[in-house]
């Protein structure tokens, strides 16, 4: 029992080493690839032009779920209380107005 536990000890240490030993290995290989391909390729990206220039770009996150994020944010930071400035309602977009008419549509 005791040489069967030894011999499992034995070829776990030698497993997880030569693991380590690889995955050390593959980060050196990507460095050194990192150095030798990408040398003068870290300028800035190009900036994303707007496919129309008539209509205005809409945020790609609305206020009130930044407004959340943000406020997540803050109570995971562990500060207690916070200062409300202000608070803006939202106007509401073209589908949720189409549904009001509809529903008003209906009940007429």
């Amino acid at each position: 029992m005791t040489s069967e536990l030894y011999l499992g000890f034995k070829v776990t240490v030698i497993g997880m080493t030569i693991v380590f030993v690889a995955l050390y290995v593959l980060q050196l290989v990507m460095q050194a690839m990192r150095l030798l391909f990408y040398k003068g390729e870290r300028a800035e990206a190009p900036a994303l032009e707007s496919t129309s220039a008539a209509a205005p770009a809409e945020p790609a996150v609305s206020r009130s779920v930044l407004a959340a994020i943000s406020a997540a944010i803050y109570a995971c930071f562990g500060r207690r209380g916070a200062n409300i400035v202000a608070i803006r309602r939202e106007q509401p977009s073209a589908w949720q107005q189409a549904a009001r008419t509809e529903a008003e549509r209906k009940s007429d």
